[in-house]
């Protein structure tokens, strides 16, 4: 799944009806894999206070109406979509989804869960379990990013307007090589899809 891209192509549509409004949206996904394959993902949008005004609409209602429109996404597994606040006051929606298995994360990643037509960030989506070694590999489509087909932005009118979107994994063991844009000492990868690599690659081990 691709934050901006895919599931929250709704919800951008509703911010983008405003005509500049820079810096005044995160995104972030964020994807724990467990050591039976289970996994979860947490994806976030949030709202600067400063979009509400531009918008001329109250933040109560800009996080009610991106609820609503998340809520009729066609997610696979168990699924729940929240209100979300920063420590900044930022405000959105969180969407939490619970998946049984590692083929059902790659149909997510990809765009192939419940025959979704969308514009997913990855072509192919692996992650490979041998022994105590974990190996992530997705590569990049760098043209459903710079022209997603259900998002109103390219990808260069959302780098102008300051838009942030992150993707990040976790899965069991260390982190022993990657080439993300940044890591955590917990073992999350991060990487930033506004300026991707052609894939990402990342290694843990215990």
């Amino acid at each position: 799944m691709h934050a901006v891209m895919r599931p929250a192509a709704a919800v951008v549509a509703i911010a983008l009806s405003a005509a500049a409004f820079a810096g005044c949206m995160h995104v972030t996904e964020n994807s724990t894999v467990n050591a039976n394959g289970s996994s979860t993902e947490v994806l976030t949008m949030a709202f600067s206070p400063e979009l509400s005004s531009i918008l001329k609409m109250n933040s109560a209602t800009l996080v009610k109406q991106s609820i609503t429109q998340l809520k009729k996404q066609p997610f696979p597994g168990q699924v729940s979509v929240t209100a979300y606040t920063d420590g900044s006051g930022w405000k959105g929606a969180k969407i939490t989804i619970k998946l049984a298995n590692l083929a059902t994360l790659r149909k997510l990643e990809t765009g192939t869960d419940n025959g979704n037509e969308s514009s997913p960030a990855f072509t192919v989506f692996s992650i490979t379990h041998h022994g105590s070694e974990w190996k992530l590999y997705a590569k990049v489509d760098p043209a459903a990013l710079a022209n997603p087909k259900d998002s109103l932005m390219t990808l260069k009118q959302m780098e102008a307007l300051g838009l942030s979107e992150v993707i990040s994994f976790k899965l069991p063991g260390r982190v022993v090589s990657d080439n993300a844009s940044s890591k955590s000492a917990n073992g999350t990868v991060s990487w930033d899809m506004l300026k991707p690599p052609k894939a990402l690659e990342a290694t843990w081990a215990d």
